[in-house]
């Protein structure tokens, strides 16, 4: 699977841009077909309390219907949403939102990753790390270049800083 992070901010209320919505319209054509399992879902919006209920029961819901859901919210805190297709075990998509601050991506549907980063300004990709290969030293927290520039991904260290 593909992995991104889209942190596009509104630089008047210092917010994200976008929010699942968004990702779900960009992301049309190729997931009409899905079913969706919400956990964890943290949002606010007319039809929060819908989404909740869905998140807690952990029953699927087709794309048509998660759109109409997604259409009432303003704001996805927290959670994650697993995209399925027909007869298979593992989700072909997850959409992360990640407190507030940006939504992760991963699918293996490479269309998918291409046509959210021509959508987007600030994307990066996420690159997965085995645990065994992660130089953790207890007590100490060290910097790993996670990103394709050298730079250090704020989650992993994050994690990192949590497992210590």
């Amino acid at each position: 699977m593909k992995a991104i992070t889209i942190y596009d901010y509104d630089s008047e209320t210092d917010l994200l841009s976008f929010d699942l919505i968004d990702l779900l319209l960009i992301m049309s054509t190729h997931i009409t077909s899905y079913q969706w399992k919400l956990d964890q879902v943290e949002c606010v919006g007319q039809l929060a309390g819908d989404i909740h209920k869905i998140s807690d029961d952990g029953r699927l819901i087709d794309t048509e219907t998660l759109v109409k859901l997604a259409r009432g919210i303003d704001q996805t805190i927290d959670g994650e949403f697993y995209g399925y297709i027909e007869d298979s075990s593992e989700p072909k998509l997850c959409i992360r939102a990640v407190d507030s601050s940006a939504f992760d991506i991963e699918a293996d549907n490479e269309n998918i990753i291409s046509l959210l980063r021509d959508n987007f300004s600030r994307v990066d990709d996420i690159y997965h790390v085995p645990n065994e290969e992660l130089p953790l030293t207890p007590g100490k927290l060290q910097s790993i270049p996670l990103t394709p520039n050298g730079t250090t991904d704020h989650r992993s260290l994050l994690l990192r800083a949590l497992l210590l």
